[in-house]
């Protein structure tokens, strides 16, 4: 089993568009953050896979301030487990700098295989946030298979049976922008008191 998703990213207010299709035997969600913690979850697949191919999602997203880290948390619903996938035709399998973490499943509550299998399991951000300082990171080998070959992919990751691990890669290396942080109040405010002084010597001249 497989599932697809197409996402447009959006990073701040110039709106750098990226195409992201991943696809995971048999579940994943999308989350974003830092090389050292996941700050938000911003999608799940909660769908059986022919309808995840057939009506691929799309939606804004921008890397929120000090973001600058992609994650798919990738679920097994037993047998055959693998990930694949494209970001701006950019080939994941191809990213030196991708990681893959040690299974996570044991941090998930409530984790089934089947309800994976069936898509109806969610992740927890809390979950995971507090797997963070506990998981092991490695690079991991590409490999191939029947549902990465299936779907249009020559390598992804294989990983264990009835497992969850999450990869993790900088966003800047799939031409995602970091995340820019918006200025402070007081910094507004130090912007403006200063134009209006400008304003006022021109005046006097």
């Amino acid at each position: 089993m497989k599932r697809i998703l197409a996402i447009l990213l959006c990073a701040g207010a110039s709106a750098h568009a990226a195409l992201i299709q991943i696809v995971t035997d048999n579940d994943f969600a999308l989350l974003t953050g830092t090389a050292t913690s996941i700050t938000r979850l911003v999608y799940q697949s909660d769908v059986e896979w022919p309808t995840q191919i057939s009506n691929a999602s799309s939606f804004d997203l921008s890397l929120a301030a000090g973001e600058n880290t992609i994650y798919i948390l990738a679920m097994g619903g037993g047998g055959d487990e693998n990930v694949s996938g494209r970001i701006n035709g950019i080939d994941i399998s191809t990213l030196s700098n991708l990681q893959m973490s040690t299974p996570v499943q044991g941090y998930l509550s409530g984790y089934n295989p089947s309800d994976v299998a069936a898509g109806t399991y969610n992740a927890s951000l809390p979950d995971l946030q507090n797997a963070m300082p506990n998981l092991t990171w490695f690079t991991p080998t590409p490999g191939s298979g029947g549902v990465i070959e299936a779907s249009g992919f020559a390598l992804g990751y294989p990983f264990a049976d009835s497992s969850a691990v999450l990869l993790r890669f900088g966003a800047s290396d799939v031409g995602v922008p970091d995340g820019v942080p918006e200025p402070s109040a007081l910094s507004l405010l130090a912007i403006g008191l200063g134009g209006l002084a400008i304003l006022r010597r021109r005046r006097r001249g």
